[in-house]
């Protein structure tokens, strides 16, 4: 019948109405009406004023003994909140607790027509936007009479505001109205807005967001919370907050309005997402100090530019999932308008992750003598525990699923060769029978990105061991057997279904599978695959949910508590775990030393359990994960590097566990050093390790450059992975004893197994260097820094600024949690490659501390490339006299690793004889890189 709508916001959201509003807008369609033709009429209470805080005080309690009396309304609220309340026989107390609630909600949330003019043209504009065509103001709830005869002109100042232009919806004006009381809504909400030098759409952003503060508040804000920023960044002049959502208004600050080149400044677009911070429950929490929550940007789903970004911007920002304090991850949108309300950027599915404030501390704590702890030789042996796991394994075989496990691992080998084989095809291989080619040719020809020529004959590789390719040379290949057509997606399923307690497996393989081509030639994002949005789920379900780890790693939670034993009651024990990542391998660890066990009851008061990663993101989300294991410590820690420099004692830790950590590093002999200087003599070294080559790692894990970066090939001459036998005998050269190895086969030992060890040397003691002084770049004396310049000083002046320009590589990958120097591309700028300002300031801070010499904060952000920032350091802060500019850097190649310093002095030195030592494609190369400059 195509009938009109009356509602109300009373115990629904705007959001839901407009989902209600919909469905009224179909079913008029779907009974031949017009579906914007039916008008819909929202009653709110009403009582405008003139002063915001002055109406709240004048309405609450009326307004709280009209929701007492209506007993039944708030009954049925209480029932849509999923509560079940009788209303009726609440106390007084409780009732009054109740109907304030009830009203500071409304209030706060803009349901109720309460408050100022302008205050009150968001919610108008909000009901506009979703099709509303009157708004009936309802004063029933007894208010002073006399104060609702004063608020009329207010009223009426509010009519007039939603009465200036005709309505769309209705093709008249709200002043047509019969009812001095019913306000149409019209398309100039903005008319009375609060600041005359903006338009109506900034101006109800404002209204949105009741919380005010200034940059400076806001900044002390962060500070509080363990992040400062210099001033050259805090661009921020004012800010309006409400509940998930702020307003910014964002001013591009004089100390970097000199730096030329930029069509968007970084530190103006910096400085926009920073509002973002404040969308988020509690930013201006004044409790817990640093040790309170950060979050950090992992991902964004869209970045639109419709034009440049002037000097002065508004940016808002509004979360899209809920702000609750408890989320570990929220996702919203960026706005930047500029005063007219025109949308300049727009951002969309920005993703932050929680980290805490302790992880970016920068307070240096004083370096410390070491402590000499008792060896623990509770502990039982190797050989004891060994014997242990194996006896288990024999024993459970086919209930643990392994024999079942073993049946599906050939046949995810064969998924994965169809892959390759696939992958291999999209590029346009030719697998004619007795075609023969290089490695280095299809290298060059398809092309394959230079972090991907490892992989890519390890590829190759797989295709020989499927008897398609045979190897005729080195790096030379000969097709042996033509390939038929694969399908690779069709065999996944049917594993999918014979397997289907195997999805982890299957989940990785085929997402990263699909993409490998694209992986291969640098069209696809290796990190993305295994970590899509930022999230580590995919790769957390495999570590924790697949059969074989499932097994695995109860294998390794069996091998420390049984190690533990005979550990007496009253001995501290301390366990270091390695490269715990997302924890796989902790989960199984952590419950059985806290349980109820014999073991667990005996040490969960004197166990101290250190989670150490590389990254802070994985230490960050480990802290919220095992929150309930109070014995637990989180550190970063690159194992790479000498742990007393990264404030970790020496010899200090009963056990040292590590699970599928130790051969993603460059010089496996030099890590083991650093294991070593960790481990209290006697100690036990517990690891969990690859021991065979296997495809569908090396589709997966093997697309990431952490996987090929090792350099040792004497030991590990083409692959990462050690053999069972391998592992032996090295650990034996490294003077370790009763080294074991177990698998999950009881015939052989095959794919993972763990490697149980101890070492009883006892090594000299070092001094612990602050954490803070390590993340400084390890220059933190000015002596070293000192001595180090003026070696620097003594070489010729392109050799001299290589040098300088190789150091700046250095910290910039490391700050940016680059695994290898390969992995930065020079030819592009910082901020291009994800640089903000947070880590701007810390290679500031580096950079101070190397060279002696106070640096703008802003100098990256003016010299936004490696080279540039090298060139203005020895140019304006060491005052090098630079006759000629250097050359920019060379990313390595097969031809040019490690080549560069040397190629550089000879362009300096003699430039033609250095020229006509280069190969073609080098000098293309610098050609092309000169012109780019």
């Amino acid at each position: 019948m195509g009938a009109n709508l009356l509602t109300h916001l009373f115990d629904q959201t705007v959001e839901t109405l407009a989902e209600k509003l919909d469905l009224y807008r179909q079913a008029r369609t779907d009974n031949g009406y017009d579906p914007n033709g039916g008008h819909i009429t929202v009653t709110l209470h009403t009582f405008v004023g003139e002063d915001l805080e002055t109406v709240r005080s004048q309405v609450q309690t009326p307004y709280c003994d009209y929701l007492k009396s209506y007993t039944p309304l708030l009954a049925g609220l209480s029932h849509s909140r999923g509560m079940d309340i009788n209303v009726s026989e609440l106390s007084e107390q409780d009732l009054d607790a109740l109907t304030k609630l009830v009203f500071n909600n409304m209030f706060d949330k803009g349901r109720v027509l309460f408050g100022t003019p302008e205050s009150c043209l968001g919610l108008a504009q909000e009901l506009y936007q979703i099709g509303v065509s009157e708004v009936a103001c309802m004063v029933d709830f007894n208010p002073d009479v006399d104060l609702v005869l004063q608020s009329l002109p207010h009223l009426n100042r509010f009519r007039e505001a939603c009465a200036k232009l005709d309505s769309p919806l209705m093709g008249q004006t709200a002043s047509n109205s019969s009812d001095p009381i019913a306000l149409k809504l019209a398309d100039n909400l903005g008319l009375g807005a609060i600041d005359s030098n903006v338009s109506g759409a900034i101006a109800t952003l404002q209204r949105r967001c009741p919380q005010t503060l200034s940059g400076s508040e806001f900044y002390q804000q962060i500070q509080n919370q363990g992040i400062e920023l210099d001033l050259s960044f805090q661009g921020i002049e004012q800010l309006w907050c409400g509940q998930g959502e702020a307003l910014g208004a964002v001013k591009l600050p004089e100390s970097v309005r000199a730096a030329t080149g930029y069509g968007t400044h970084p530190v103006l677009m910096d400085a926009c997402l920073q509002v973002f911070w404040a969308s988020l429950p509690g930013h201006d929490d004044p409790q817990n100090g640093a040790t309170r929550v950060q979050y950090l940007p992992v991902g964004l789903d869209e970045l639109q530019v419709y034009s440049s970004l002037g000097e002065r911007v508004w940016s808002y920002a509004q979360l899209t999932s809920p702000p609750t304090a408890a989320a570990t991850a929220y996702e919203g949108n960026v706005q930047i308008l500029d005063d007219t309300g025109q949308l300049l950027v727009e951002i969309k599915g920005l993703r932050v992750q929680q980290a805490f404030a302790a992880e970016f501390a920068t307070e240096a704590k004083n370096a410390k003598q070491p402590t000499l702890y008792p060896s623990p030789d509770y502990l039982l042996s190797p050989v004891v525990v060994s014997d242990r796991l194996r006896d288990y394994i024999v024993h459970h075989y086919q209930d643990l699923g392994l024999d079942r496990y073993q049946r599906f691992l050939p046949q995810l080998e064969a998924l994965s060769a169809d892959y390759t084989l696939q992958a291999l095809q999209q590029l346009g291989i030719d697998f004619t029978l007795g075609q023969r080619f290089s490695t280095s040719a299809i290298s060059d020809r398809y092309p394959i990105v230079p972090q991907h020529q490892r992989l890519l004959g390890r590829l190759l590789q797989i295709l020989q061991e499927r008897d398609i390719l045979q190897s005729v040379g080195p790096e030379q290949w000969q097709v042996q057997t033509v390939p038929t057509v694969v399908d690779p997606q069709a065999a996944e399923q049917s594993l999918r279904h014979q397997y289907p307690d195997c999805v982890a497996e299957l989940d990785l393989l085929s997402r990263c599978g699909q993409s490998l081509a694209d992986v291969l030639q640098g069209n696809c994002d290796p990190l993305q695959l295994l970590f899509p949005d930022g999230s580590l789920g995919l790769v957390e379900r495999l570590y924790q949910d697949s059969p074989a780890a499932q097994v695995i790693n109860q294998q390794v939670q069996r091998a420390v508590t049984t190690a533990l034993e005979h550990c007496p009651p009253d001995r501290a024990v301390r366990i270091l775990e390695l490269g715990a990542g997302t924890g796989g391998t902790t989960a199984f660890v952590l419950p059985q030393l806290a349980g109820d066990t014999p073991t667990g009851v005996a040490l969960r008061h004197h166990i101290e359990y250190v989670f150490t990663d590389i990254s802070p993101l994985f230490t960050a989300q480990a802290a919220q994960k095992f929150a309930a294991y109070p014995f637990v410590t989180y550190e970063t820690l690159d194992i790479e590097q000498e742990p007393h420099l990264q404030g970790f004692e020496t010899q200090s830790f009963d056990i040292v566990l590590a699970a599928n950590v130790l051969h993603a590093t460059t010089d496996l002999q030099q890590t083991m050093e650093h294991v070593q200087a960790l481990l209290a003599p006697g100690g036990l070294l517990v690891l969990l390790e690859g021991m065979q080559r296997q495809g569908w790692l090396d589709l997966t894990f093997g697309l990431t450059t952490g996987w090929w970066q090792f350099q040792d090939h004497d030991l590990r001459p083409d692959y990462p992975l050690l053999t069972a036998s391998q592992w032996q005998a090295f650990l034996q050269k490294q003077q370790y004893t009763a080294v074991e190895v177990v698998g999950l086969d009881p015939k052989s030992v095959s794919q993972q197994a763990i490697v149980i060890a101890t070492h009883q040397q006892r090594l000299e003691p070092k001094v612990i260097v602050s954490r803070a002084n390590h993340q400084q770049g390890n220059r933190g004396k000015p002596q070293e820094a000192i001595q180090w310049l003026q070696e620097l000083e003594t070489l010729p002046i392109a050799t001299r600024h290589s040098r300088l320009t190789d150091y700046i590589q250095t910290q910039v990958a490391d700050i940016m949690g680059l695994a290898a120097l390969s992995e930065l591309d020079y030819q592009r700028g910082l901020f291009e490659l994800g640089m903000d300002s947070l880590m701007a300031l810390e290679l500031k801070n580096r950079l101070e501390t190397a060279l002696g010499q106070p640096i703008p904060a802003v100098a990256a952000f003016e010299h936004p490339t490696v080279t540039a920032l090298a060139t203005y350091l020895a140019t304006d802060i060491l005052g090098w006299s630079m006759t000629a500019a250097p050359a920019e850097p060379l990313a390595d190649t097969p031809t040019m690793k490690g080549q560069t310093p040397q190629i550089l002095d000879q362009i300096s030195d003699d430039p033609l004889t250095a020229i006509s030592q280069l190969s073609d494609a080098e000098v293309e190369r610098l050609l092309a890189e000169k012109i780019a400059r």
